[in-house]
C-alpha cells in the first residue's frame, strides 16, 4: 500500500470512530489516556465521587461557612448524606451514619481583619 492509500485509510478511520464515538457523547477509553490501562479512568471517576475537599473556610463573630466541593455550607447543612457539624480555621467535620470526615484544606491558612464602619 503507498503512503497516500495509508493515509486516507487512516483519515476514513478516524472520521468514522469521530462519529461512531460523538452519537455517544465519549470519547473511547484509549483516546482520553493511551498510556494509562483501560479502566483506570472509570475507577479514577468513582474515587472523584466519593471524595470531598475543602477549599476554604470563613469565620466571622456572625457565621462560620465552608466551602466544600464548590458548595458554601453553614454548619448543619448537608451534603452528599453527610451533616457539616463543625468548622475550624483549617478544618471541617462532617458526620453521617457512616461515619465522620474531618477534612482539612489543602493551603496554609490566612487571616484577614475586616472594619466593618
Amino acid at each position: 500500500m503507498n503512503r497516500l492509500a495509508s493515509n486516507m485509510l487512516v483519515l476514513i478511520l478516524t472520521v468514522c470512530l469521530n462519529a461512531k464515538t460523538k452519537s455517544q457523547g465519549q470519547l473511547p477509553e484509549i483516546l482520553k489516556n493511551p498510556s494509562h490501562p483501560i479502566n483506570a479512568n472509570l475507577a479514577a471517576m468513582a474515587v472523584k465521587k466519593s471524595t470531598y475537599t475543602l477549599q476554604s473556610v470563613l469565620i466571622s463573630p456572625n457565621r462560620q461557612l465552608a466551602q466544600i466541593n464548590g458548595q458554601l455550607l453553614n454548619i448543619g447543612d448537608s451534603l452528599g448524606g453527610y451533616k457539616l457539624v463543625e468548622i475550624r480555621k483549617n478544618s471541617a467535620t462532617l458526620r453521617s451514619s457512616k461515619g465522620t470526615l474531618v477534612l482539612k484544606t489543602q493551603l496554609p491558612s490566612t487571616t484577614t481583619k475586616i472594619k466593618l464602619r
